[in-house]
């Protein structure tokens, strides 16, 4: 048993992997560079860069940093989207919709680029107040400019599939989300405004990872029992790094409606295919201990064999058979083996 329990432990530390989330700089300035680290997921990286609907830009990495010249002009609202090459959930992670603001050079800006559509239409939907950590039960305020009401914001969870709150701010730009996921959720916001589907795109809040909170008794029963198994993330140490207050009195003034959480019965495909990979993984473990425990089993019988016979040959030198007995039978004399009355265990191999 201690060879099989330092199999799973081998096992479980290879299939474990770190929270998938970015680091990023604080704000995008146009022609000057931007650094983003990340954790977890894996190599190769598909970085998707550019506007929220559509990635303009990508570029592939194996390393966990890239750093990006801001080629788009000031106040185009850009979103930066990694995608993980892991078959595992969540196989994606988000740096967080941001305006670009002005710089003091504009040539590294090609034609494609320069007539975009800019956040100072009212559409557009750009993030003033994020929090800098979740934590679960607790607080957390997001406060957003632009958009058309009523907005409707849904907060997901990467790492189990289905597993979302919903709600529709009628007038404010300000909610006030008490995390209502269990700890070890990665989980970002969707915001978009009524006319999304005609005029405007949503906007994403950066990746999360939910950390302990004072409680969990808000998590309702649905997300308690959802699948969670990201560790917490690796700190990141990144120049500029994005760093906002969080404020704990804004409230929304809005009315709220719709307020659910589920697990959705049907799984992502990179959840199923990690699933499948981790039983293919306990199969072979299990394939392995059985192997193992089988050939050591023979190696014991040979062994008892061995005796058995080292016993026979003692007891026939001494001119006795006293001591070769069946199972379950009496004790015999050399005449009644002779006789053929009782079996020669002897030649049988078996001993007392």
């Amino acid at each position: 048993m201690a060879r099989l329990s330092f199999l799973l432990a081998v096992a479980s530390a290879a299939l474990s992997k770190a929270a998938f989330l970015i680091d990023g700089p604080s704000q995008l300035v146009a022609c000057e560079d931007a650094t983003y680290n990340w954790t977890g997921g894996a190599a190769p990286y598909d970085i998707h860069l550019g506007r929220t609907v559509i990635a303009d830009e990508r570029v592939l990495r194996t390393s966990k940093e890239t750093t990006w010249l801001v080629n788009y002009p000031a106040g185009a609202l850009l979103n930066i989207r990694i995608d993980s090459g892991s078959a595992g959930s969540p196989n994606y992670a988000y740096a967080g919709s941001m305006v670009v603001q002005a710089g003091t050079d504009t040539s590294c800006i090609p034609p494609e680029n320069a007539n975009i559509t800019i956040v100072s239409d009212p559409s557009q939907i750009e993030f003033t107040t994020i929090p800098t950590r979740l934590q679960a039960c607790e607080s957390s305020t997001f406060s957003w400019t632009g958009g058309t009401a009523p907005y409707t914001l849904m907060f997901l969870a990467l790492n189990s599939a289905g597993m979302f709150s919903e709600y529709t701010v009628r007038t404010a730009h300000t909610y006030n989300w008490e995390v209502n996921f269990p700890v070890g959720s990665t989980v970002y916001l969707n915001i978009a405004g009524s006319d999304y589907l005609t005029t405007s795109a949503p906007s994403y809040s950066k990746t999360y990872y939910v950390y302990n909170g004072t409680t969990d008794s808000c998590v309702p029963s649905a997300n308690v029992n959802a699948s969670i198994s990201e560790p917490p993330p690796t700190p990141v140490v990144v120049a500029n790094s994005r760093s906002v207050t969080l404020s704990t009195t804004a409230t929304a003034t809005g009315l709220f409606t719709g307020n659910r959480s589920t697990v959705s019965s049907s799984l992502s495909g990179g959840a199923i295919a990690g699933i499948i990979v981790g039983i293919l993984v306990l199969l072979l473990i299990y394939l392995i201990y059985f192997l193992m425990n089988r050939r050591q089993k023979r190696a014991e019988k040979a062994r008892g064999d061995v005796v058995g016979m080292q016993k026979l040959e003692g007891g026939s030198a001494g001119g006795s058979l006293e001591k070769v007995v069946p199972e379950g039978g009496v004790q015999s004399s050399a005449s009644a083996v002779r006789s053929g009355l009782v079996p020669d265990l002897k030649m049988k191999g078996r001993a007392v």
